[in-house]
């Protein structure tokens, strides 16, 4: 019979990825910020209910884990339907699990780095947008977050002011008719948090 495991004096900071380009940014940024306590892991999901069960299933399951930790699930709208969206709010806050959601996708995190943007949109336009500030911009590109780190203080502000535009509006942010909207932000600062306290 197992014994079991000891808790740890000290909070581990879990991120679960729906996609490749979050992966590497938030790696790059536990490097270059010399975060020590974080760790990055792609889910190869692609729905939203899939990507928090994953990270429900990893926290009962997993040894590394210890009670305590944060998590936090990284995804975009996609195709997920709002009672997708609905089911997998639910189940995050039923397991204490943060949601760090973009409509319509992460990209719109890095476009408001260089330019505040209200109307809504889908990817493709996202992603022309983006290529007037970063011509090579590509998916999964492990040095996004070096391109972009230096004007992450205006993506933030651009953040929350869209944040409480759609608030001001009653519009529910984790949902497809918050579209745009990205709280990204929300995770930046707790991984200050992780900073100062490592």
């Amino acid at each position: 019979m197992s014994m079991p495991k000891a808790p740890r004096s000290t909070q581990i900071l879990w991120i679960f990825c729906e996609g490749e380009t979050e992966k590497y940014y938030f790696q790059k940024l536990k490097a270059v910020e010399r975060i020590g306590r974080v760790n990055v892991k792609s889910t190869r999901r692609t729905d939203s209910v899939n990507i928090v069960k994953y990270a429900i299933t990893f926290t009962k399951y997993d040894n590394n884990f210890s009670k305590g930790d944060a998590v936090f699930c990284v995804f975009d709208r996609d195709k997920n339907t709002n009672k997708q969206l609905k089911e997998t709010k639910r189940e995050a806050e039923r397991h204490g699990i943060k949601i760090i959601f973009s409509n319509p996708s992460f990209e719109f995190w890095l476009l408001i780095h260089y330019q505040l943007h209200t109307t809504s949109c889908e990817n493709s336009e996202i992603l022309t947008k983006l290529k007037k500030f970063i011509p090579n911009y590509r998916k999964a590109d492990p040095e996004i977050y070096l391109i972009t780190k230096d004007k992450i203080e205006a993506a933030k502000t651009n953040s929350q002011i869209i944040i409480e535009m759609c608030r001001n509006r009653n519009v529910e942010l984790i949902s497809k008719e918050s579209n745009p909207v990205t709280l990204v932000n929300n995770l930046i600062d707790e991984l200050n948090n992780f900073k100062t306290q490592s």
